[in-house]
Order: C-alpha cells, then sequence, then structure tokens
C-alpha cells in the first residue's frame, strides 16, 4: 500500500503528457489529493489503452485509472492550448472512494472515456461519484487566449459498462456533468449499466451556451430517465434516446 501527499499521484505516474499501454497495477493507493490507479493527471491529448487496476484508491479526487484527465496544458511560452484525449479499453476491479470519485477518472475535462468495463465499489461520503467518470466537463476554454484549439473538441463516454455498486443516488454512469464552452460536444453514447441508478447522477449538472452539444442516445439502463433531476441545458442542444431493460 501507498500513502502520498503529492499533488497527483498514480502507481506508475503522477502526471503524463503522452500515452500509456497494457500496463497493471495491483496496489492500494491514498493521497490527500488527486489519485489515479496508474495515473494522477492526465493532460492535452494524453491517453490511456488496454490497462488496469485491481487496487484501492482513496483521495479527494480519485480514479480506478485516472484521478484527473484534464485536455490543457501551456506551451513553452505559457500560453494554453486544448486539444481532445481518451482513455479506452481499460478496466477497474479496484474500489475508489473521494470526494470526487470515478470507477475510470474522478475528473474528465475534453476526454474520451470508450470502452471501459467497471466492476467495483464507487463511493463518496458526501461529494460526486459516478460508475465511470465522477465529474465529466468541457467547460473554460471560452474566455482564455488560444494557441490552438481543435474546433471539435468533444468529450464522453461511449462503450463503457457498468456492473459494479455506486454509493447513494449518484450516477451510475456519470456523477456530474457540466459543460459551458462553445466549441465542443460531450457524448453519452451506447453504454451498458447494472444498477438501477439514474445514468447522471447529480441535479447540479448541467449546460450553457447554444452551440454546446449534449447527447445521451443508445444506452441500456435501468430507470426511465437519465438523470437524478432536472438537467438545466439552456440554449444547448439536448438529445435523450435509451433503451430500459
Amino acid at each position: 500500500r501507498a500513502t502520498t501527499t503529492a499533488s497527483y499521484t498514480g502507481a506508475i505516474v503522477g502526471k503524463l503528457l503522452g500515452s500509456m499501454a497494457t500496463c497493471e497495477n495491483h496496489m492500494n493507493i491514498s493521497s490527500e489529493k488527486t489519485v489515479g490507479g496508474l495515473v494522477g493527471l492526465l493532460v492535452a491529448n494524453g491517453s490511456i489503452e488496454n490497462s488496469y487496476n485491481t487496487g484501492k484508491i482513496i483521495g479527494n479526487i480519485a480514479g480506478g485509472l485516472v484521478g484527473s484527465a484534464i485536455n490543457s496544458e501551456l506551451d513553452n511560452e505559457g500560453n494554453k492550448y486544448y486539444t481532445s484525449g481518451y482513455v479506452s479499453n481499460c478496466y477497474n476491479t479496484g474500489e475508489v472512494l473521494g470526494n470526487i470519485a470515478g470507477g475510470i477518472a474522478g475528473r474528465a475535462n475534453g476526454y474520451y472515456i470508450v470502452n471501459c468495463i467497471v466492476n467495483s465499489e464507487v463511493k463518496t461520503s458526501d461529494g460526486v461519484c459516478g460508475g465511470v467518470v465522477g465529474y465529466l466537463s468541457l467547460q473554460d476554454m471560452e474566455n482564455t487566449p488560444l494557441v490552438s484549439v481543435d474546433e471539435n473538441v468533444y468529450g464522453g463516454v461511449m462503450g463503457c459498462r457498468v456492473s459494479g455498486t455506486v454509493s447513494g443516488t449518484h450516477g451510475v454512469l456519470v456523477g456530474e456533468i457540466h459543460c459551458t464552452n462553445t466549441r465542443g460536444k460531450i457524448y453519452i453514447e451506447n453504454n451498458v449499466v447494472k444498477q438501477d441508478l439514474y445514468l447522471i447522477g447529480n441535479k447540479n449538472s448541467f449546460a450553457t451556451n447554444e452551440n454546446a452539444v449534449v447527447e445521451i442516445i443508445s444506452n441500456k439502463m435501468s430507470t426511465d430517465n437519465a438523470f437524478e433531476g432536472d438537467f438545466d441545458y439552456d440554449n444547448a442542444s439536448y438529445y435523450a434516446s435509451n433503451e430500459w431493460v
């Protein structure tokens, strides 16, 4: 078991700007800050593929594979640039506990989580947690000077399967969604969940700006409503079409 007070902690690397594949962790990790089973912080167009975690992960922001995945980084002159990254074909069987907790990622901004499996308990004492991602967002881009940006910056959870349990009334797939930028889209598509909970759990989920798009389609779920509460999408485009099983 490893215990740390570092800002970003992972069994393999604390901060990753690049790619990782075919890695595994079986160690329990505890941190007061941001922690992931493999990577503490995944930035810009970083990626994790074909990897897994079985260890228990505990932190403020905690994820089975990655603590936080943030799609921005600074260039050599100190300017921000944005591009989407992804975590794909990974699985987690280790328990995750945090203020913001996710079976794959605690927090993901501008990232895809694709074809991942979670078969573990994800829980929070008084925060936000989701079976795949605790806090999923696309935000803070429109007010930042950009060096370069993919005009189709996307993020979302697609093709994932959750057969573990999520504590309380949180989202069996995503704990909370925030979409405030004008450039991208959030996709929640083709996922399968077993627990009888809402796909998106927190009542504070929202999307703003007329060019924002949120799609929640072709998911197999156990409840007849995707959200725990009313989804505040203002002028954003919002589509929902799912299968209840």
